[in-house]
């Protein structure tokens, strides 16, 4: 049974290159393959507001499988896909068909006991980083900072 994990990825960052790195290791401690499920374009907008996402799915994606091929490219026997969703139950139905042994997930959630599955699946629930200054990496607060700067 494969490990899960989910996101937007939206404007690729540290915080993303982090969680996919423990998705990863997570994976290979429990020799499963990885499977990333990315938010489709319209699930962003949904979640993230009209303006979202500044970049399309196929972008997004060839970003993750970027970061996984250059963390895995010696260890040969790690296997993973990609898959894109558009809603909560369309991601219930994926999970019911991968049966993960464990979804990996950002903790930047305020009631993790909604999570899709929340009550069936294991989650580990991965703190969100911070930079030098103590900044949390997230797409949003760039997005905001760069219309501050703006004005």
């Amino acid at each position: 049974m494969p490990i899960a994990m989910t996101g937007c990825f939206d404007l690729f960052h540290t915080g993303h290159r982090a969680i996919l790195n423990i998705g990863i290791q997570t994976a290979l401690m429990l020799n499963e393959k990885l499977i990333v499920l990315i938010n489709s374009d319209e699930s962003v907008k949904e979640l993230k507001g009209p303006k979202r996402p500044i970049e399309n799915f196929e972008r997004r994606e060839q970003c993750v499988k970027w970061q996984i091929d250059s963390e895995t490219k010696d260890i040969p026997e790690f296997s993973y896909e990609t898959i894109s969703f558009d809603n909560e139950d369309d991601l219930l139905d994926l999970y019911e068909g991968i049966k993960p042994t464990m979804i990996v997930h950002g903790a930047d959630i305020k009631d993790t006991s909604k999570c899709v599955g929340f009550n069936r699946w294991s989650y580990l629930f991965v703190p969100k980083r911070k930079d030098l200054f103590g900044q949390e990496y997230s797409t949003t607060k760039q997005i905001d900072g760069m219309a501050d700067n703006n004005e």
